[in-house]
């Protein structure tokens, strides 16, 4: 029994097609995991910044991801009873509707606690409208509304402002 192979060009470009295909995959993967990472390194060291001159010393957390987002919310608390409101405890709201997160796979009751992401989301909103208020007042509605509407912008503007506070204090850094 004699096999035979009949030569095809399409199957040549077929071939080419989906190799550059896999490498265009594999850029655009590439370029998104730099700018992740460039975000993190940007909210980070803004987080960092801006909870030294509140006075933490745990500011280290802002490189931690879960307990960068328990830091945001412990200086947004601050930053509501500096202004003489009742605390919030916002810290442990963000906190504890990131561990509701982590739940939501469990039947029935991870519907009930699928609100919980969403409400640590809100929180943190609230949290960065206290810093945008304190050290950007001029421009706190625009920050806080393209922080929700452009995500990428959050990282920016906490950076900025601490980059700002690292510039005024340099005992800070």
């Amino acid at each position: 029994m004699s096999m035979s192979y009949h030569f095809d060009p399409s199957d040549l470009f077929a071939t080419a097609a989906g190799g550059i295909g896999i490498i265009i995959i594999v850029i655009v993967c590439l370029v998104a995991a730099l700018f992740g990472i460039a975000a993190y390194v940007l909210s980070s060291y803004g987080l960092q910044q801006i909870a030294k001159e509140r006075g933490s010393q745990y500011s280290w957390m802002a490189w931690i991801p879960f307990a960068s987002s328990y830091l945001l919310g412990w200086v947004g608390d601050q930053l509501v009873v500096e202004s003489g409101r009742k605390d919030w405890y916002m810290r442990w709201w963000i906190l504890g509707g990131m561990c509701a997160s982590a739940l939501t796979a469990i039947p029935l009751i991870g519907a009930i606690l699928a609100v919980g992401p969403m409400a640590a989301a809100v929180i943190s909103y609230f949290a960065l409208y206290e810093i945008y208020n304190k050290y950007a007042p001029e421009n706190k509605v625009l920050y806080l509304v393209l922080s929700i509407l452009v995500s990428v912008c959050e990282p920016i503007f906490v950076f900025i402002i601490g980059r700002k506070l690292a510039k005024q204090n340099p005992t800070v850094q």
